[in-house]
């Protein structure tokens, strides 16, 4: 994925998980409860 692509994406759940899994190196479960908060 380019820089490009990145920035382009909009703010959400899918910019949330490349964030949490390649910049903090923490894997996101598949499935998240809605309830779980």
């Amino acid at each position: 994925m380019t820089k490009e692509e990145i920035l382009a994406m909009e703010p959400g759940k899918e910019l949330d998980t490349l964030v949490a899994e390649k910049v903090m190196n923490h894997p996101m479960p598949d499935f998240i409860p809605e309830d779980a908060l």
